[in-house]
């Protein structure tokens, strides 16, 4: 039985690693790990921004109450740290709560300063989609596009009368499509 499982377990990780496999891009996605202020490690979160709620199951969830919460997203590897090439996305937030929770992105490029040191630059934000909340726990979905040569720390934010209950965030990047070929059938002449 050990040899069947062990069999099974080495074919699954062949296959993840020759195929592919949707990592998530989001790091701490389900608020688990804590700083030692009480707040979601790796997350930044701004002063009043919301809190952190333990489930009973003894799972965390981040109660958004104000903006920001927000997180840099490098991927797998770095794939989505300024890509060479434009990189497509899905974020999926796992959430519930009353009114809106607005998603938005800021785009950055790095740059070398006269000093030799590599410094952030600062483009401009750009809002990804506004999910309208109810009391049910709901996956809220949105595709996006990182730029080449930029990379975009995502922020959530809920407005004056809103707050969102957010169990995770998930972002994976969408796989590579392929060229587009030509029908290559032939007419047979009459």
């Amino acid at each position: 039985m050990k040899t069947k499982t062990m069999f099974a377990a080495l074919f699954t990780i062949g296959a993840l690693a020759l195929f592919g496999a949707e990592a998530n891009a989001v790091r701490n996605p389900d608020f688990a790990k804590l700083n030692d202020k009480g707040l979601p490690a790796i997350w930044g979160v701004d002063a009043n921004a919301g809190t952190v709620l333990k489930n009973a199951d003894g799972s965390c969830s981040f109660k958004l109450t104000g903006r920001y919460l927000r997180q840099i997203l490098y991927g797998t590897k770095n794939a989505l740290f300024t890509p060479k090439t434009d990189k497509y996305v899905v974020l999926t937030v796992k959430a519930s709560g009353k009114g809106k929770l607005n998603v938005s992105y800021a785009h950055f490029t790095q740059e070398i300063k006269e000093n030799g040191k590599r410094g952030n630059k600062f483009i401009n934000t750009t809002g990804i989609a506004t999910f309208t909340l109810s009391d049910k726990k709901e996956e809220h979905k949105v595709e996006f596009k990182i730029i080449a040569g930029e990379f975009c720390q995502m922020l959530m934010s809920v407005g004056k009368d809103s707050e969102a209950v957010i169990d995770e965030v998930i972002v994976v990047e969408k796989p590579a499509r392929p060229p587009k070929r030509k029908n290559n059938l032939s007419m047979k002449e009459e």
